[in-house]
């Protein structure tokens, strides 16, 4: 399990809390970096609008939700520890079925 997930018996979304904490802040760092360095022109595009406060609410939202959501999704996907030993999932494994056959 991942260093920041010390205990499994935690319920999911508090294990998962410094995982969103980390790709938020992320997330914002790539946003400082694109308005700072004027990217695509972002930063003018910011400076001269008349709603400043508006404008950077509405990017520090969208770069939240989605470097958080995508450090989350990278935190369940690395966690390993519950799949059984020979790899598959007991509710993924095929299940033979009698089909008949349509009558017309």
């Amino acid at each position: 399990m991942s260093a920041l997930l010390p205990n499994p018996n935690r319920p999911p979304f508090l294990s998962l809390l410094p995982h969103l904490a980390v790709g938020v802040a992320v997330g914002w760092s790539v946003l400082g970096a694109l308005v700072w360095l004027d990217i695509g022109g972002l930063g003018t595009l910011v400076a001269t609008s008349r709603s400043r406060g508006v404008v950077i609410f509405m990017l520090m939202a969208v770069f939240a939700i989605t470097w958080g959501s995508a450090a989350m999704g990278a935190a369940i996907m690395s966690d390993t520890d519950k799949d059984p030993p020979d790899g598959g999932h007991p509710a993924c494994e095929p299940v033979p079925a009698l089909v008949r056959p349509a009558r017309h």
